[in-house]
């Protein structure tokens, strides 16, 4: 299977709320470049979401982008989420050929340094960068990193 984790693009230092800050116009460009560069999107099945609105807005993007695809918005995938409960809930989906998880730092760091078995620190993820995975099954020290690309 192939997993594929996008940090949410550049988005408003402020607003209300954490929960509501919108992604500014780089980090609409952004997300729009980081699907851009990778063909590979095309073959997503699943888009898996944090509820934050700049997560929501990038997934929006990319679905513009590589068109309609089942959409699943997950409270398991905001920021400070428990590493450990997000793959165990990852391992739902490991029947999926391809999925795409959009979240924020530093979960998609750690989330991609645990399911490769890389040490904390390796993944540097700026905003909108995307990293491609590849193994049998979303579990902890599975997968292979294939690359991680930054937008600019």
């Amino acid at each position: 299977m192939d997993a594929f984790i996008l940090r949410h693009g550049a988005a408003e230092l402020s607003a209300r709320t954490d929960f509501e800050r919108a992604l500014n116009a780089r980090g609409r460009a952004q997300a729009a470049q980081a699907v851009k560069q990778s063909a590979e999107l095309a073959g997503v099945k699943r888009l898996l979401v944090s509820p934050l609105l700049r997560a929501q807005q990038t997934a929006e993007i990319v679905l513009e982008l590589i068109g309609d695809r089942p959409s699943q918005t997950c409270d398991w995938l905001v920021p400070d989420a428990r590493l450990d409960r997000t793959i165990d809930e990852l391992s739902r989906f490991s029947e999926e050929s391809s999925i795409l998880l959009v979240s924020h730092l530093p979960l998609v760091a750690e989330l991609t340094e645990a399911l490769c078995g890389k040490p904390r620190g390796f993944a540097q993820f700026d905003t909108a960068s995307l990293a491609a995975l590849s193994g049998d099954l979303l579990a902890a020290g599975c997968a292979e990193l294939r690359w991680i690309r930054h937008a600019s």
